[in-house]
C-alpha cells in the first residue's frame, strides 16, 4: 500500500485538463488556442464520420445503406442559391 503522504501529494496535483489549460494559457496566444480547438474539433468530427461510414459499409452498425431497386441512394443534398437568386449550376460570370 502507498503511504499517506504519497496519497496526499497525488490528490494535490491538478487534473490533466486543468494542467493542459494552464500550459495553453502560458505558451499559446488566443489565436493559436483557437486553432488548436478548431483542429481537435475537426479531427473528432472527421473520425466520427469515418467510423460511422465504415460501420454502415461493413454492416456492423444497425443502419443500412439506402437503396431503391438495387441502386444506391446518396443522402439528400441541399441546393443553395447565391445572393443574386441564380442557380448554382448557372454562373453569371
Amino acid at each position: 500500500m502507498r503511504s499517506e503522504p504519497a496519497r496526499r501529494r497525488r490528490r494535490a496535483r491538478p487534473p490533466l485538463v486543468q494542467r493542459w489549460r494552464q500550459a495553453a494559457d502560458r505558451h499559446l496566444t488566443p489565436v493559436q488556442r483557437s486553432l488548436v480547438v478548431m483542429w481537435i474539433s475537426f479531427g473528432v468530427t472527421f473520425g466520427t464520420v469515418r467510423i460511422i461510414a465504415h460501420g454502415i459499409r461493413g454492416g456492423w452498425l444497425p443502419w443500412k445503406n439506402f437503396s431503391a431497386g438495387g441502386e444506391h441512394l446518396p443522402p439528400p443534398r441541399l441546393r443553395h442559391r447565391d445572393t443574386r437568386g441564380t442557380r448554382p449550376d448557372r454562373r453569371a460570370w
